[in-house]
């Protein structure tokens, strides 16, 4: 864009915010292929290590949840670049917990894990969309769902060192190795934050008056004549807000309503398609036939191709792909693929054709991750300001704690195939729901965004709901201003 004066200032900025998703990424998958040797260590057998495991991993979302409420009041007390730093201090304080051989200090690092990745659910998208030009929106909104996949690769391929259950020790310290890595991830951040980029965002900064400030960092990665129409813009969006600023408007304020209910049902359903049930337990999935199971080496290998998968696809999609095809598209193609591939997953498992069903479970990985995966976060701090990121947040981490709670036990009672077949209905819940009530906001501007789920006119006839222009004679007819839905491409039920 011609506005832009640096765009590898808006990338480095972005990319260095994005650091905290990793710490998420990686603190999903860490315990997938660490499970046996940690209940060795703690000496935890039987029903027992089910139990065990399965509270370590709720954990994280317990934290993150917690950490979302707290983001929630944050958001009006600090800028975002403190509460970043403060986050990362609560996610090296949680790591140096996990390294020690004592359950309640390993629970207790794991929870504040949660808490630090719960902030930065909200806070990080927040600050990446308040440094993005509406060119680069998408690209760098993209980047929270790339560094999460990022983060999983990495604990996957800490996988690699898990030595043989025959050749477990209570002197091992890989365990300390492998935990002990958040410490790298979150003081890269915090150092950068402490010592290169020691600004605020411009839009907080206008928001709290500091309108000098806020225009010299504009200055830095703007040129001159761009930035008054930054500034008008934040006035725009300020404006706005002053009709919304507290949480009970959030909620019953009919455009901040409609807004938040398509946040919170992505959100859920970002959740409920199972994914996360993948990156906990797919060692679980990789058995192999009865008589016949799968090695170590091969479910590590097929484990850690199951986040090269997400983090290729992400990318892609991300830097690609959301610009050119649009978010609804995607999320539209996504949902259905994902749909598929469960169906086929069930049935490959029932059948006990286990090839087939790996392979089912790889497609499965590519249509969440060319959708839901990514757009999620981008979709989310496009429609949302930082009460509402921290609405959706909290709502998704409670169904995450779900998923991660539920999936042993349904395994138990209804096997892998309907297990699979559950996630499968969400998912084409999820289709459904994309097709009727989530419009396309590529290329969008902050007000036009908001204009999109606050019309100043209701359609009231077959015509207008289907998308197409409302013409003068149809304004006079319905007695109402000029609004064009040339941008929806779909039914827009919310709307109405």
């Amino acid at each position: 864009s011609q506005d832009i004066r640096s765009s590898k200032f808006v990338y480095l900025i972005c990319l260095n915010a994005s650091l905290g998703q990793i710490v998420y990424g990686y603190n999903t998958g860490v315990l997938n292929l660490l499970q046996d040797l940690v209940s060795f260590l703690f000496d935890i057998k039987g029903d027992a290590k089910t139990d065990f495991i399965s509270n370590m991993s709720t954990l994280i979302p317990l934290g993150g949840l917690v950490g979302a409420l707290l983001a929630l009041c944050l958001a009006s007390c600090f800028g975002r670049r403190t509460v970043l730093i403060l986050t990362d201090i609560i996610g090296i304080i949680g790591t140096i917990c996990t390294l020690f051989l004592n359950l309640y200090a390993m629970y207790a690092g794991r929870f504040l894990l949660g808490v630090n990745i719960g902030i930065n659910s909200v806070f990080t998208p927040l600050y990446i969309r308040e440094y993005s030009p509406n060119s680069m929106r998408g690209k760098m909104a993209s980047l929270s769902s790339i560094q999460i996949k990022l983060g999983l690769f990495f604990s996957f391929l800490m996988g690699f060192g898990v030595p043989q259950p025959k050749d477990f020790s209570h002197d091992s310290q890989y365990w300390r190795i492998a935990f002990g890595f958040n410490i790298i991830l979150t003081s890269v951040r915090l150092i950068s934050l402490l010592v290169c980029f020691r600004h605020d965002t411009p839009f907080y900064l206008y928001q709290s008056g500091d309108i000098p400030e806020c225009e010299r960092v504009l200055g830095i990665y703007y040129n001159e004549h761009a930035i008054s129409n930054e500034i008008e813009s934040y006035e725009k969006t300020c404006a706005k807000k002053m009709t919304a600023t507290t949480f009970e408007m959030l909620i019953f304020k009919s455009n901040k309503r409609r807004a938040l209910l398509v946040g919170v049902i992505l959100g859920i359903l970002y959740q409920f398609n199972g994914i996360n049930a993948v990156n906990y337990y797919s060692k679980n999935l990789f058995k192999g036939p009865d008589d016949h199971p799968y090695s170590q080496l091969l479910v590590t290998i097929l484990t850690t191709s199951t986040s090269i998968t997400k983090f290729i696809t992400s990318f892609c999609t991300g830097f690609f792909l959301v610009e050119k095809t649009g978010r609804r598209s995607l999320l539209l193609a996504g949902f259905f693929a994902m749909f598929l591939s469960q169906v086929g997953i069930s049935v490959s498992d029932y059948s006990k054709h286990d090839t087939s069903a790996i392979v089912c479970l790889f497609v499965y990985l590519f249509g969440f991750g060319f959708s839901i995966g990514p757009i999620f976060w981008i979709y989310m701090s496009e429609i949302l300001g930082d009460k509402g990121i921290s609405v959706v947040q909290i709502m998704s981490w409670i169904c995450y704690v779900l998923v991660v709670k539920t999936f042993p036990y349904l395994l138990d009672s209804i096997d892998t195939y309907g297990t699979f077949l559950v996630y499968a209905a969400w998912c084409l819940a999820g289709t459904l729901f994309v097709y009727c009530l989530v419009p396309e906001t590529k290329g969008l501007s902050r007000i036009e965004i908001a204009k999109l789920f606050s019309p100043a006119e209701e359609p009231t006839d077959v015509k207008s709901l289907l998308g197409r222009t409302i013409t003068k004679s149809e304004q006079r007819k319905n007695s109402a201003d000029t609004v064009s839905y040339t941008h929806l491409t779909l039914p827009t039920i919310y709307s109405v």
